[in-house]
């Protein structure tokens, strides 16, 4: 969904979550939502749950990341709250999308193969395969029942 709305030309993305505390939950979360600004130069806004519900522990870890001022790299602008329920402000300057984008080949034209590096025509072919019955993750796609 992060890259759907990026190519649609948003620069902000909003990422409610349910992640909960297992061991290297951080490693996960983080690395991927760091991940994220920067393959799609783009500001994220991420807020996970805190605190117990039922028989789990949510960790928090809500942040403001996004694309460095300068270069390629991701940046906090709001740093990670954990355990503890938190309010998070941040200045973002949304033009800073905007330049990071500039430098990345995900949606100008790559200099060796002249085209995007962004290919919406290559997944929809992945996705007719798959409904197609190709594996699925390693194993036939599951068939989902008709309800009714």
């Amino acid at each position: 969904m992060f890259r759907y709305y990026a190519a649609l030309g948003s620069r902000l993305y909003l990422n409610p979550t349910a992640v909960h505390n297992i061991d290297g939950w951080q490693d996960f979360y983080y690395t991927l939502l760091k991940a994220r600004a920067i393959e799609n130069g783009q500001f994220l806004i991420s807020s996970n749950l805190a605190g117990p519900d039922k028989d789990m522990l949510f960790p928090g870890g809500s942040l403001v990341a996004g694309p460095k001022v300068a270069g390629i790299g991701s940046t906090y602008y709001a740093e990670p709250v954990e355990d503890d329920e938190a309010l998070l402000l941040a200045t973002i300057d949304l033009s800073i999308s905007d330049k990071a984008r500039k430098l990345l080949t995900l949606y100008n034209d790559n200099p060796i193969t002249g085209v995007p590096d962004w290919r919406p025509d290559i997944y929809a072919d992945l996705l007719k395969r798959l409904e197609g019955g190709e594996k699925w993750g390693g194993s036939k796609k599951p068939e989902i029942a008709a309800v009714g």
